[in-house]
């Protein structure tokens, strides 16, 4: 039987990431944000899987506050059943339109997990540098001197001929809100202060279904959900199978708490940016996978984890002493600093990404081996001008995909899901020792692998076939 473990977070302690996530996020307006919020004293892994960088929650003059497509918004509600975020621009709360900051923008939700929770959801348009007069259904605000903002809740309508305007504002506001400013009778800074709702629209169902089975919600660091239960980490509830952390790893895998001598000097596993890593050959990994049956890893260089342009760039090398490449790697070639040349491949194969350095944009081009033999003497005439070289394995089914669509996004969910590495500390002492209900080890006096059994340790297996 070949048992699969997926580690990727460290999960030193078993509840530390449940109390995390289980602890709604601290601001003494006290809205009870959870998932998929995160931000001050909810770490990274508690918040969405998706779109994280919209739903990171500050704490700012007693108020909780949310960024989304660059503005920033108060919070006025939010609602775990539906998933119904209230929110009001922060840059017009003080309701005074003309003292606003000059670099002024629509409200969008475009590329991102928010969007207008229902149909009484209207728009207010603010038309700076105008000066029409009141003219239905245009209203205009005087800030002094000359100067007007005009506002219309008509989406389209046709202020082109009476100005134009320096800058335009689109704003959400509720529909009831925008029924009493078209007709005159509302007033735009409490529309603009009653805000606005959207709905996230995540996938909360897989949140749900942990919370009610005791759980708390997040993600792995990276692009799988995760519930955080009192004994560790869960795929999908906390009835749901346990996830492994880098506690469970046996030899020939140790870090600080435990003994370097229950694993191999080489395999020391630490926890980075709540990762397990290991250092092969000065070159740092992070573990995606263990099959511990057959010995083999998979592992991203920590470098390129989602990141093509790192600071110093620098080849694979495994050493092949303890390590050895899987059957399912292929190599993956990164040539920076390249001059630019039309390459002399298919259309249909566009291998160039960007990268810059010092603020200068370099040309960068990325090819598998079969690209190489295909375009034998005039491809390596082009990637000849390049300054850096760097070989990255990748796995043979991300190296299709790779071949199929050559787009950057595919050139990084192949780095990102890593390749295949077997690993060899002894094995089969290790098997001969585990067989005799040992366990292994090693012994840094020697140097030499050691099964410790319960009446001792020896080179091989243990002599009364005890389980220590």
């Amino acid at each position: 039987m070949i048992f699969i473990i997926n580690i990727p977070t460290c999960l030193c302690e078993g509840d530390e990431y449940y109390k995390n996530c289980n602890t709604a996020f601290t601001c003494e307006d006290n809205k009870d944000l959870k998932y998929p919020f995160w931000g001050v004293n909810r770490e990274s892994y508690c918040g969405s899987v998706a779109d994280g960088i919209n739903t990171m929650l500050t704490c700012e003059e007693e108020v909780s506050k949310i960024t989304i497509n660059n503005l920033k918004y108060r919070i006025l509600d939010w609602d775990n059943t539906t998933q119904k975020l209230t929110v009001a621009r922060d840059d017009y709360w003080s309701g005074n339109v003309c003292d606003v900051n000059t670099n002024i923008e629509s409200s969008t939700f475009d590329n991102t997990q928010f969007q207008r929770y229902s149909n009484d959801v209207a728009n207010v348009t603010l038309l700076y540098g105008c000066n029409v007069g009141v003219v239905t259904p245009f209203y205009d605000i005087g800030c002094g001197g000359s100067e007007n903002v005009v506002y219309t809740v008509v989406y389209s309508a046709p202020f082109s001929a009476f100005c134009t305007p320096t800058s335009t504002v689109v704003i959400p506001i509720f529909g009831t809100q925008a029924v009493q400013l078209g007709t005159g009778n509302g007033i735009l800074s409490e529309a603009l202060k009653d805000g606005f709702e959207l709905r996230w629209i995540g996938n909360y169902t897989e949140c749900r279904s942990c919370v009610t089975s005791g759980g708390a919600c997040g993600n792995d660091g990276g692009n799988q959900f995760r519930c955080f239960c009192n004994d560790g980490a869960h795929a999908t509830s906390c009835h749901s199978s346990l996830l492994p952390s880098t506690k469970n790893l046996t030899y020939p895998f140790w870090r600080s708490s435990r003994p370097q001598y229950c694993g191999h000097p080489n395999f020391e596993l630490q926890c980075k940016d709540e990762f397990a890593t290991i250092t092969i050959m000065s070159q740092n990994y992070r573990i995606l996978e263990v099959v511990d049956s057959v010995h083999r890893l998979k592992v991203v260089r920590a470098d390129y984890w989602n990141n093509v342009c790192p600071t110093n760039p620098k080849n694979t090398t495994l050493g092949r002493n303890f390590f050895d490449y899987g059957s399912d790697s292929r190599n993956l070639t990164l040539y920076y600093d390249c001059s630019y040349t039309p390459f002399p491949l298919p259309d249909s194969f566009s291998p160039q990404f960007n990268c810059s350095r010092n603020g200068i944009q370099m040309v960068n081009y990325f090819l598998l081996e079969s690209n190489l033999e295909n375009g034998k003497g005039s491809v390596s005439e082009s990637i000849g001008t390049c300054k850096y070289r760097v070989i990255v394995p990748v796995l043979e089914s991300e190296a299709e995909k790779v071949v199929t669509n050559s787009s950057v996004e595919n050139l990084k969910g192949a780095i990102d899901n890593g390749f295949e590495v077997e690993w060899n500390a002894n094995n089969s002492l290790c098997h001969e020792c585990q067989s005799s209900s040992g366990h292994c080890g090693y012994d840094p006096s020697s140097k030499d692998f050691t099964c410790f059994c319960k009446d001792g340790s020896f080179p091989h297996s243990c002599r009364s076939g005890e389980y220590l």
